[in-house]
């Protein structure tokens, strides 16, 4: 999985989260799946939440 999204360094938003709690999901679930590999473009792999966007999503 790779995130790309420099101008924020990376930042999670809340569509990302989503997609990334689902992508963990199915790879749980499919026992082919070994590993996995994040990684980021540009200067860093994640600045960790944009804090633009997190009143946005509940966790739960």
């Amino acid at each position: 999985m790779k995130k790309k999204g420099d101008e924020s360094l990376n930042a999670f938003r809340p569509g990302m989260i989503i997609g990334l709690k689902g992508a963990l999901h199915e790879a749980q679930i499919n026992d082919d799946v070994q590993v996995i590999v994040l990684s980021g473009s540009g200067r860093s792999i994640s600045a960790g939440g944009d804090v633009k966007t997190m009143g946005q999503v509940r966790c739960g």
